[in-house]
């Protein structure tokens, strides 16, 4: 079952939450459960609660990206790689995952993408080529450190 399926499906109708294969899962809301298990009584009329760490632990198993705000839950860092260079790109990302860190690397080839990915996932680190097809390094900062609002034509 995937998660829309379980979003939308038996647990959040009320029916068994076990048989939506996530554990910890109650009904008592509908927002995340970072304090671990529920107490009290059931209500079946409230969509059903999954518990932050494994909502983290089903995006991982089915290569979802993780939201920021869930990071701390599992410990993984958000890294960011923008390279248009396929070659350079590659060897990036392997050497990445031969590493040990624990981390979760989110890749693009230009500088429109690394802005739009960066505001996605607010990486801890972002690996960045100077030369890009449309923006350079300096360009991408540079709006990366506006503040929010005060963007001007250029």
């Amino acid at each position: 079952m995937g998660f829309c399926d379980f979003i939308a499906g038996e647990a959040v109708l009320g029916h068994s939450a076990s048989s939506a294969g996530l554990p910890g899962v109650s009904r008592h809301g509908g927002e995340l459960d970072r304090s671990g298990p529920s107490q009290g009584t059931s209500h079946a009329h409230r969509p059903a609660r999954v518990e932050a760490a494994d909502l983290v632990e089903f995006l991982k198993a089915h290569e979802m990206a993780v939201p920021s705000d869930l990071r701390s839950e599992n410990g993984t860092e958000m890294v960011v790689v923008v390279e248009d260079d396929v070659g350079y790109l590659e060897a990036l990302l392997r050497t990445l995952e031969r590493s040990d860190l624990d981390i979760e690397v989110v890749e693009t080839t230009n500088g429109v993408d690394a802005l739009l990915e960066i505001g996605r996932v607010r990486p801890t680190v972002i690996l960045l080529d100077y030369t890009l097809p449309d923006l350079n390094a300096r360009q991408l900062l540079e709006r990366l450190l506006e503040p929010a609002g005060s963007s001007t034509p250029r």
